[in-house]
């Protein structure tokens, strides 16, 4: 799930401190509780600023969902790029699987996450940014069927990125650590892709 990096307050734009705080707002109390008032205040800027970066609430929205999406998708090619480059292999997978899910570091950013997904089905102008991101995470799961030696990748990418949300939904719920059972459904996809192919 996603991971927002926190770059220090000083060294960041008004604009990303706004969208920023917008994405801790969304995780911590909902997208109810997102106001121009309140993200201002939380991000430490004047109201004038944020609107003059943001024209409305949606605008903040969209933008937010962008920053996450932007973040994750450079984080999920870099696992990408080291399962073609060969630098994670079969033996690796319980550490590809720990990367990919990312130890939820910061509850609150996957909380806004899974929010702007739902957001994003009664927001037809979040989807292109929620659709980016699930490439992304398609993409990554294609690199690890292959690995697998999975015959049609294509087809089961979604299934194992449907899963994996499943899992990391449970970890927030429950607190309990999915590396293992993600790992393990991972392969137990993979062994019956294969089976139903050969």
């Amino acid at each position: 799930m996603a991971r927002v990096s926190d770059a220090p307050a000083e060294a960041a734009s008004p604009r990303e401190r706004v969208l920023r705080a917008a994405l801790r707002l969304i995780g911590t109390e909902g997208l109810g509780a997102v106001s121009h008032r309140q993200v201002a205040r939380d991000a430490e800027v004047s109201l004038g600023t944020l609107t003059y970066h943001f024209r409305d609430r949606d605008e903040l929205l969209r933008e937010s969902l962008r920053l996450l999406v932007g973040e994750e998708v450079a984080r999920l090619e870099a696992i990408g790029a080291g399962l073609r480059t060969g630098e994670l292999g079969l033996a690796d997978l319980d550490q590809l699987v720990g990367t990919a899910m990312a130890g939820v570091v910061d509850v609150s950013l996957t909380v806004a996450q899974f929010e702007l997904y739902l957001h994003a089905t009664r927001d037809p102008r979040l989807r292109d940014a929620v659709a980016e991101c699930r490439a992304a995470y398609d993409g990554l799961a294609r690199e690890a069927l292959v690995l697998l030696g999975v015959p049609d990748p294509d087809e089961v990418a979604p299934l194992v990125v449907s899963t994996v949300d499943g899992l990391a939904l449970r970890r927030l719920v429950t607190g309990e650590d999915v590396t293992a059972a993600t790992t393990r459904a991972l392969l137990l996809l993979a062994a019956g892709a294969r089976a139903l192919a050969g």
